[in-house]
């Protein structure tokens, strides 16, 4: 069997109707309600209906409203022709009137009124005994789990952003390297025709000291040995 699922309700139980709902979508369970389900211009009799006539289970929220209600009524009517399994939904303690009494003899009912989370849980469990879900139950992951090809896009895209760092990086390093050395090419040229220029330097300056020994060398006149007297003269000192 399928999973499709027909709730009846009274409008003044909307509001539970709507979290019952929930619970069984969640449960993996596709629901048929009036508001929303029917399309906008279509006849409210010809599509409720359909939806009786098609769907696997009847679910019936029972209220005292819903039991007052010909609507309520008139669509247990159609379920029970159609030869549907009708689970009431008991949302408070409170008399079958004749109608309902006839139509829900040896049904099983799920008391909520007097353990809400109970019920549900029962009422859903039912449901999987007789239908098959049209799709997976949603599962409620943790916050940190991520789907596996969600996980993948980001594997991806942090790899790449890695690969163009290394490139840079590598990029960078080799132009440094050639910068580096044409400046010490650089470095060493300039340092040769510093030392070229220092040895010139010198050069000219011993040429010019060698020069200079020999000028004052020509003009000293270094006395004879021969004749040392000849070199002095003896002044008188008065007293």
């Amino acid at each position: 069997m399928g999973g499709q699922v027909f709730i009846s309700y009274s409008s003044k139980d909307r509001d539970t109707a709507k979290r019952i709902k929930e619970a069984l979508e969640q449960a993996g369970f596709s629901c048929w309600m009036d508001k929303g389900s029917i399309p906008f211009g279509s006849s409210y009799a010809a599509e409720i209906e359909n939806a009786i006539r098609s769907c696997d289970a009847f679910v019936l929220i029972l209220s005292d409203a819903a039991m007052h209600s010909k609507w309520v009524e008139k669509e247990l009517d159609r379920a029970e022709n159609h030869n549907k399994m009708v689970l009431p939904y008991v949302t408070e303690p409170c008399e079958l009137t004749d109608a309902f009494q006839y139509y829900l003899t040896n049904v099983q009912m799920f008391l909520a009124y007097e353990n809400r989370k109970q019920a549900l849980s029962q009422l859903i469990d039912s449901l999987k005994q007789q239908l098959r879900p049209v799709t997976p139950p949603m599962r409620h992951l943790p916050r940190n789990h991520l789907p596996l090809r969600r996980t993948k896009t980001i594997f991806v895209i942090i790899s790449a952003v890695l690969l163009v760092v290394i490139v840079s990086v590598i990029l960078f390093l080799m132009r440094n390297c050639t910068a580096g050395g044409e400046g010490d090419s650089h470095t060493t040229t300039t340092a040769a025709a510093a030392a070229s220029t220092v040895k010139e330097s010198t050069t000219q300056e011993a040429e010019q000291e060698m020069s200079v020994s020999r000028s004052v060398k020509d003009h000293i006149v270094v006395p004879s040995l021969a004749d040392p007297l000849e070199s002095f003269s003896l002044t008188p000192y008065n007293y």
